[in-house]
């Protein structure tokens, strides 16, 4: 997913289909990026040559075309980008380009040992072994790091005493000696990988361990992260609250932004809290939760506040659709007014989206698939532009052969991410897919994959004989 305000060029969940956001080299260099052939081993080793080719790599993944989709076709893909990375890192290259390469050498081969290839790992510690074999202090530390990383990753395969045993270990590291943000990343990290596994108790008492170690150190500078650590462990034990109990840590977090400065872990840790709701599927306590941390904060009267308030409520609107009908009004790319309740009878995707969004080329052979499937059945798509430039979106949408309704709004002021209908909803990430059943009510939040068609069979019954057997334009080529 693109998520809107990402700083850092890095290359995240590949095969997920993220993006990345921005890098420093210049426009020329980006644009051919986007032209070049994307495994031609750049003859410049300069950073910003680097992260040209391995911006032009990721995209390459990311639109690449149906033939390099399947298990097979995406696992020889990526060992050509490896193979091309591994091209790059054996020239004498700087601290930082080796840095970027090896993180995203290391997300391919995690993903390549993920689908079982055998020789993945293989190629893996052997890169983490010639990092942390160099003279740069950089890139030894960036090996070390892959190194326990990769035990992170593999902290839920471990034996309970293996699993209390590293965890101790992460956090001896918190309680004594010099603290750096690395040791504290990892430490993190490690307890939200149990979580994301399932792990929950475990999670909570890593949590819990990490706080108390940073607490007797006695210092004041820590407490903040004392403090998030103790909210990450009771989100963490979501699962297994009554109802009353979350509310009472939401409201208690919320308090929080009553008095005193407003920090950014303070308004992660309340997303996050939402969003772990959200996700164990309390959609309405969710709701409940962006609400009621946009009423305290805008009960401060500060002005500059006023966007956070408005993002918390937009979010609490979009998470508390289910169940409920969605609003939907604007104007199509050529300038025609739509309104959903129009559409009412008809199972409906609102499809927010950008051409320049890489998860969203991805997505769209997808949604094409199924609207071929099941237009004749009551299937429409809606599709919401947080383009800038209405002649690319044209371009694009007559190219690839879209052939559903496109809104994009007239007033250049309020294109992009200041499109009103994402405002309204607390759009911050793209793709954003929300499929509406025939009666007008939200029935998904995240209609995506293989997901879109299985709600399509179960709200419209299984496709027609016949229907779709053209092959979906390419929106890549």
């Amino acid at each position: 997913m693109f998520v809107r305000n990402s700083l850092k060029f890095v290359a995240t969940a590949l095969l997920a289909g993220a993006v990345v956001a921005s890098i420093a080299a210049p426009r020329v260099l980006l644009a051919q990026a986007a032209t070049a052939d994307p495994f031609a081993i750049p003859e410049s080793t300069d950073n910003e040559a680097v992260q040209v080719f391995v911006q032009r790599l990721i995209r390459s993944f990311q639109t690449r075309g149906e033939d390099a989709r399947s298990p097979e076709g995406t696992a020889e893909y990526l060992n050509r980008m490896d193979a091309a990375l591994d091209q790059v890192q054996q020239k004498e290259v700087e601290a930082p380009t080796m840095v970027l390469l090896s993180n995203v050498r290391g997300q391919i081969l995690g993903m390549l040992v993920a689908n079982g290839d055998e020789t993945a790992q293989q190629r893996s510690d052997a890169m983490v072994a010639r990092l942390k074999q160099s003279a740069d202090p950089e890139v030894k530390a960036f090996g070390e790091q892959l190194e326990l990383s990769a035990k992170i990753a593999a902290l839920p395969e471990m034996e309970p005493a293996a699993q209390q045993a590293f965890i101790e270990a992460l956090a001896a590291g918190l309680g004594e000696g010099p603290l750096n943000q690395q040791a504290m990343m990892l430490a993190q990290q490690a307890a939200d990988r149990l979580v994301s596994s399932g792990n929950t108790a475990q999670a909570v008492k890593a949590y819990e361990l990490f706080a108390a170690k940073l607490e007797s150190r006695n210092e004041q500078q820590v407490a903040p992260l004392v403090a998030q650590l103790r909210g990450l462990a009771k989100i963490a034990g979501f699962a297994d609250m009554q109802p009353e109990q979350r509310t009472a840590v939401i409201k208690e977090l919320a308090q929080g932004f009553a008095t005193g400065p407003l920090g950014r872990g303070s308004v992660e840790l309340a997303e996050q809290a939402a969003d772990a709701l959200e996700g164990l599927g309390h959609t309405d306590e969710a709701a409940a939760a962006y609400n009621e941390f946009a009423n305290v904060i805008e009960a401060r009267g500060e002005e500059q506040l006023a966007p956070l308030v408005e993002n918390f409520r937009g979010t609490g609107r979009r998470v508390g659709l289910m169940g409920h009908p969605i609003e939907i009004k604007g104007t199509t790319v050529d300038g025609k007014p739509f309104d959903i309740k129009d559409w009412k009878g008809k199972v409906v995707l609102v499809d927010f989206w950008a051409t320049w969004c890489g998860p969203c080329i991805q997505e769209l052979p997808n949604v094409r698939q199924n609207y071929d499937l099941y237009h004749a059945k009551g299937f429409e798509v809606v599709g919401i532009s947080l383009d800038d430039n209405p002649q690319a979106l044209t371009k694009f949408i007559k190219d690839a052969e879209i052939p559903w309704i496109t809104l994009f709004p007239e007033d250049e002021a309020v294109r992009g991410w200041e499109n009103p209908i994402a405002r309204h909803y607390g759009i911050s990430g793209i793709p954003t897919v929300i499929l509406v059943n025939q009666e007008g009510n939200v029935v998904s939040l995240n209609a995506r994959g293989a997901m879109l068609g299985a709600l399509l069979a179960d709200l419209l019954g299984p496709a027609d004989a016949g229907a779709g057997d053209a092959p979906p334009a390419d929106p890549a080529n």
